[in-house]
């Protein structure tokens, strides 16, 4: 069992929707993304080799 450290999750996440509105500079329309969740996660990548050492 692999045991991650907080500073392993270093990476963000962010899942929302798009609000549409106008740039009050000079009226044209824009889209926003509006973050509803953020989430913080670490990338792992499984090693072939760590398998076949197991058996």
């Amino acid at each position: 069992m692999l045991k991650y450290k907080p500073s392993d999750f270093n990476k963000k996440a962010q899942f929302g929707t798009i609000k549409s509105g106008h740039n009050p500079k000079n009226g044209n329309p824009i889209k926003q993304f509006v973050p509803q969740i953020g989430l913080k996660y670490c990338s792992y990548t499984e090693n072939p080799d760590r398998f076949i050492s197991r058996a």
